[in-house]
């Protein structure tokens, strides 16, 4: 769902693309939770899916920027900002799963 919401980097992909995956998003996470035991922590479930959900709502706001960009400034300074987040986006993605993923496996694995 998360590199789905990059189709506006390489397409002219329209915002309801991207509510759509937010909603999306919103509705498998309240449908895991429901599977899940109730406890009063935050569980590693949680905290991918709000990482999740963080990086579609950051690509949301890049979109209003960028249409903000084309229609009061020049068009080479929203398309220096896409070229950026080409490849932004995925990196801080990929490294802020990595980091959950090491943490997570350390975590677990002080546990036991």
């Amino acid at each position: 769902m998360v590199t789905l919401s990059w189709m506006p980097f390489w397409f002219e992909a329209g915002v309801d693309v991207l509510v759509g995956i937010l909603i999306v998003l919103t509705i498998l996470m309240q449908t895991s939770a429901a599977d899940i035991p109730k406890i009063s922590s935050t569980t590693a479930l949680d905290v991918w899916f709000i990482a999740c959900i963080a990086h579609v709502y950051a690509v949301l706001v890049f979109y209003g920027i960028e249409k903000v960009l084309k229609q009061r400034y020049a068009t080479g300074q929203a398309a220096r900002l896409k070229m950026c987040c080409k490849v932004g986006f995925p990196v801080s993605y990929f490294v802020c799963m990595f980091v959950y993923f090491i943490l997570y496996h350390f975590y677990i694995s002080n546990i036991e």
